[in-house]
């Protein structure tokens, strides 16, 4: 293979190698960004869930100081009523201060005693159901939250706080409770964040819910146990029910992803502190995502876009590498073949300078000698004389003159196979030219003997290289297949590459570009020997 061929290979090698890095580093970032991609949709989903925890933080903080405030009145009316001189009132006597302290949210104010029986401020009595939270209440400082049903089936939120026993009117009490009308409680858990698509309700431990806002469209009302109705409507399986009922039951706070069909829902709970009650949210997924998702695309389209500015530069610089690979192919032919000819230009030079002073020198004895010569005697000088002619150019030339010499030059690189030529036949030799390994072997198979006394073969050849043509060639029915010289042309001229050449019956290798004094001498030192490659078994497989 041509020192041409050999760059041009390194050449396709080095572009391949772009190609290959160039597609590595972009699939390698499409990889990289699909990766982001779904760690930044798990992002979503925490987001959003930390998002709804913070939300419903604040309103159970709200919820809280609603509550204690309305402890704290308890408290205030406590110490006005009862402000440790006497534990005993008429509420006759307190008539305007209650009016003065009941507005729009307070329903009632009432007294109740550890059966529950109550008298209001305005003097009614009846009994008061505190459900689960009457023994909590009755605790020294106990206090309670109560949602329940009042006179005529009205629904009312309840708060009540226990004190030291009291008479009121002649009668023992010792819890003050405060009766307020729903609009009271809606004004705590009304949540206009994600524009009314939200729902907010109030269950106890066992999932009942005992307060709801009666304007959502999902008709929950009190009563009601919500996680029952989603089983049966397949909201959630069983294994998710027994999570969530298992958090109500541990008081623990969570948030689930229920599927209605298609959508999605955000479920969150978490319990109300100092209560039995469970604060419960619900959302579409979608609505809690909405701000994120707009956020996700904004990046997606930034990250194209970064991706293709990048597959461009990456373009750019692989155009412009392989284009400064081609101008140094084109550079380093260019400057081959102008050494060669200058090379040539010189033997030439060189050549006729020789062979223009031999005639001159010739012409000057003919002159001289003819009147005196007989007719043998000038056929004897002529004869002389052109043996002396042959003698002084050859050693004029001595290594670089190739006159009768028989070549049969292997070389797959056009250019290279016809420069080599040309130098070959400028200084006297014959030679034929083969493209490839096969070629040769054909040509030299069908030639007769002596017709080719040296055979250049190119070691670096595709399909079939030097090495296996020149194994092929000895092994050949021919007579000289065991005896002409065989010389490699590589680039490489290794001690690897001898030993290569000794054992494929090569008579020995030349450097390429080939320079004419180096052939010359091989082509020497070859005759000398009388041999072409010693010791070697040519039969041997």
């Amino acid at each position: 293979m041509s020192k041409i061929t050999y760059v041009r290979t390194q050449r396709d090698k080095k572009v391949a190698f772009l190609l290959f890095l160039f597609s590595a580093i972009l699939i390698a970032l499409i990889i990289w960004g699909g990766n982001v991609f779904s760690k930044f949709e798990q992002y979503v989903d925490i987001s959003s869930k930390n998002t709804i925890a913070a939300m419903m933080e604040q309103v159970e903080h709200s919820y809280q100081m609603q509550i204690n405030s309305m402890y704290e009145e308890t408290e205030r009316l406590e110490n006005y009523l009862f402000d440790g001189k006497t534990r005993s009132v008429v509420l006759a006597d307190y008539e305007d201060y209650f009016i003065a302290m009941e507005n729009d949210s307070v329903r009632d104010i009432v007294f109740v005693d550890h059966t529950g029986k109550y008298i209001c401020d305005d003097g009614k009595t009846g009994t008061l159901d505190l459900g689960d939270t009457k023994g909590t209440l009755f605790d020294v400082g106990g206090q309670s939250v109560q949602y329940c049903t009042w006179r005529n089936g009205e629904e009312i939120f309840v708060v009540a706080k226990k004190y030291e026993a009291f008479y009121v009117n002649e009668n023992e009490y010792e819890v003050i409770a405060f009766i307020y009308n729903t609009n009271r409680v809606n004004d705590l858990f009304i949540d206009s964040a994600y524009g009314g698509q939200a729902k907010l309700y109030v269950t106890n431990a066992d999932s009942m819910v005992t307060y709801a806002d009666l304007d959502n469209n999902e008709g929950i009302v009190r009563n009601y146990n919500i996680l029952d109705h989603y089983l049966d409507e397949s909201v959630i399986g069983e294994e998710q029910y027994a999570q969530i009922t298992e958090d109500f039951s541990e008081g623990r706070q969570n948030c689930v992803t229920l599927y209605k069909g298609k959508n999605a829902e955000y479920f969150y709970y978490q319990p109300l502190e100092g209560t039995e009650f469970f604060l419960v949210f619900q959302a579409p997924c979608a609505v809690v995502q909405s701000v994120l998702t707009d956020y996700q695309k904004k990046v997606s389209r930034s990250w194209m876009v970064t991706v293709v500015i990048i597959a461009c530069i990456m373009l750019v610089l692989a155009v412009g590498t392989v284009g400064a690979i081609h101008m140094r192919t084109w550079y380093e032919y260019e400057r081959q073949t102008a050494d060669m000819h200058r090379e040539n230009n010189v033997q030439l030079r060189r050549m006729n300078a020789v062979m223009e002073e031999t005639v001159r020198e010739y012409r000057l004895a003919q002159e001289g000698a003819l009147e005196e010569e007989t007719e043998e005697e000038a056929a004897e000088r002529a004869a002389e004389e052109e043996r002396e002619k042959e003698r002084q150019i050859r050693e004029a030339l001595p290594r670089v003159a190739f006159v009768g010499e028989r070549f049969l030059l292997v070389d797959d690189n056009d250019m290279e196979g016809l420069l080599l030529q040309e130098a070959l036949t400028k200084r006297g030799a014959e030679c034929t030219i083969a493209k490839s390994g096969e070629q040769a072997l054909k040509m030299f198979k069908r030639s007769k003997h002596e017709k080719f006394q040296y055979i250049l073969m190119d070691a670096d050849m595709p399909d079939m290289d030097g090495y296996q043509a020149a194994r092929r060639i000895r092994l050949m029915d021919h007579p000289q297949a065991k005896t002409i010289p065989i010389l490699a042309m590589t680039y490489h001229a290794t001690p690897e590459a001898m030993r290569m050449a000794a054992i494929t019956g090569m008579s020995g290798q030349v450097e390429k570009p080939v320079k004419m004094q180096t052939l010359a001498l091989i082509i020497t030192k070859l005759k000398s020997k009388n041999r072409v490659h010693p010791g070697y078994d040519y039969d041997r497989k």
